[in-house]
């Protein structure tokens, strides 16, 4: 199971940055510009300011895995790789929505959210023809994860 970014990646005068913070990378631009903020922020500091009191707060707001509500989305992260889906489980789940249009993303939470909203439209079948594995969906279910999507930085 993934743990959580760093949400303070600094004590004293150590900065941590990019990838060093997070649990997942932050892909190219991401790393970029948190060298350019790290950078910005060595100059504050050396020069009197808060400039690592400033990366902080930058890189609270700039990352979707800092997001709280998003954290939660770290339960369906990797999609159907939790609460012993077996492989049976997983073709019966995608077979309900082979031929679905689903949001596509780079995000990693955003993937999972949007297979998951596309599979528990299928709750009733679900429930109807595989109770047992219907236990382990209504799982996902109770994480209300419409509200997730809605509260996310829409920053993709």
């Amino acid at each position: 199971m993934p743990r959580a970014a760093i949400q303070e990646p600094c004590v004293g005068n150590i900065l941590a940055i990019s990838d060093v913070a997070a649990f997942i990378e932050v892909e190219n631009q991401g790393a970029m510009m948190c060298g350019f903020q790290a950078g910005n922020a060595v100059y504050e500091e050396l020069n009197g300011s808060n400039g690592f009191k400033r990366y902080v707060e930058w890189w609270k707001r700039s990352f979707e895995f800092n997001h709280p509500e998003l954290l939660k989305a770290l339960a369906v992260m990797p999609v159907l790789e939790i609460g012993g889906y077996s492989d049976e489980d997983r073709d019966y789940l995608f077979r309900l929505v082979d031929r679905e249009d689903i949001y596509g993303t780079c995000s990693q939470y955003r993937s999972g959210i949007s297979i998951w909203r596309a599979i528990l439209t299928h709750s009733k079948t679900i429930k109807k023809e595989r109770p047992a594995l219907y236990g382990k969906v209504k799982r996902i279910m109770e994480l209300n994860l419409e509200d997730i999507w809605m509260q996310a930085p829409q920053n993709d």
